[in-house]
């Protein structure tokens, strides 16, 4: 797992989106500021509870019910966390989750990246102490002499947030939606199975040279179009490659890049 306040959010939102057909250029527009809304809550959420820690104290009750508080009114939330200056997790929640206060996380990159710079950091995912694939949001907690007293933390499934925010944005869309971290790691994507896999490195994908150098473009660029080939879906009938055309755009917080994708399957001339 991690660790935890204050500072600005701030949003890296794409400018010009290059493409033809504009109920794609719409739809990625949607589903990007969907995306959007979605962290800017979990930031502020987050950045109301550390400042609410920092009255109330790192441990006992008030700290369990702020936490309860962030964890419930975010649907994607794992668990919540106090994190001391020390990178170890005093409290925890839910319950089920209690069992590893006392854990020290100080060698987990994020941790040590909020520690060292005292920002807001959100993680690409890793695996948790909990044991979890998940990605961590933390916030610094600040005295009122500005000491860094510690984090709270909420980590949260990337899948169930871009779940809610697909079916909001574009529930009856046929069009295909995925989002990539830079590093290649599918975070979601409409066709389930390819969720978790990851771009560069997993065989299902090494075939399909078109698609490996536009992902390698969409890490590079804040936005833009391309062409690929690849399956119609994983597991389906058709094994055959079909072309698909494709918009993305940027969306990050804290450190973190997220590529949201829409494409759709070229139709025949």
């Amino acid at each position: 797992m991690r660790v935890g306040i204050v500072f600005c959010v701030y949003l890296v939102m794409t400018s010009a989106i290059v493409c033809a057909d504009s109920n794609v250029t719409q739809t990625l527009e949607n589903v990007r500021q969907g995306v959007v809304t979605a962290l800017n809550k979990m930031d502020r959420d987050l950045q109301d509870a550390s400042q609410k820690i920092a009255k109330k104290g790192l441990t006992g009750e008030e700290a369990r019910t702020v936490l309860k508080d962030v964890c419930k009114n975010n649907s994607c939330a794992v668990d919540c966390a106090v994190v001391d200056a020390a990178g170890k997790m005093l409290t925890i929640e839910p319950d089920v989750y209690k069992k590893y206060e006392g854990k020290d996380i100080s060698a987990q990159e994020h941790v040590m990246a909020l520690r060292k710079d005292k920002k807001p950091v959100m993680s690409k995912v890793f695996r948790s102490e909990e044991g979890i694939d998940a990605a961590d949001f933390s916030y610094p907690i600040f005295s009122e002499s500005n000491e860094l007293l510690g984090s709270v933390s909420l980590l949260v499934m990337p899948a169930t947030l871009l779940f809610d925010v697909v079916n909001k944005a574009a529930k009856d869309v046929v069009y295909e939606i995925w989002v990539m971290q830079t590093d290649g790691l599918i975070l979601f994507d409409k066709d389930e199975k390819q969720i978790g896999k990851n771009l560069f490195n997993d065989g299902i994908y090494k075939p399909y040279a078109s698609l490996i150098s536009l992902g390698e473009r969409i890490v590079k660029e804040e936005s833009g179009s391309g062409s690929y080939e690849f399956l119609d879906k994983l597991g389906a009938e058709v094994k055959s490659p079909v072309k698909k055309n494709a918009q993305w755009a940027t969306v990050g917080i804290h450190g973190a890049q997220w590529k949201v994708v829409v494409a759709e399957i070229e139709k025949a001339k």
